[in-house]
């Protein structure tokens, strides 16, 4: 809605520099959305692995996961609640 309101502006009054201005703008603005959802629709682009992604490191990561240390977490076993009823 918006670039039809800078299209219509720029279309009433070619003369003004401003209007030109507002239009390229939106225009170079709207290639690059169209670029970006293209690209990321298509895979397409320069991507590194994701850090958990090497060999281990999820297990590494798991590994280190230590409950006791958060005293303020806790675990119930859904089992236990089951039996209570």
């Amino acid at each position: 809605m918006l670039s039809f309101v800078y299209y219509q502006a720029y279309v009433r009054h070619p003369e003004v520099t401003s209007a030109k201005a507002n239009r390229d703008f939106v225009m170079k603005q709207m290639s690059e959305a169209v670029n970006a959802i293209s690209g990321a629709t298509q895979a397409t682009g320069v991507s590194g692995p994701h850090p958990l992604e090497a060999p281990g490191a999820l297990a590494t990561a798991l590994d280190d996961f230590d409950v006791s240390r958060d005293e303020k977490q806790i675990v119930k076993c859904p089992l236990a609640q089951c039996n209570s009823r």
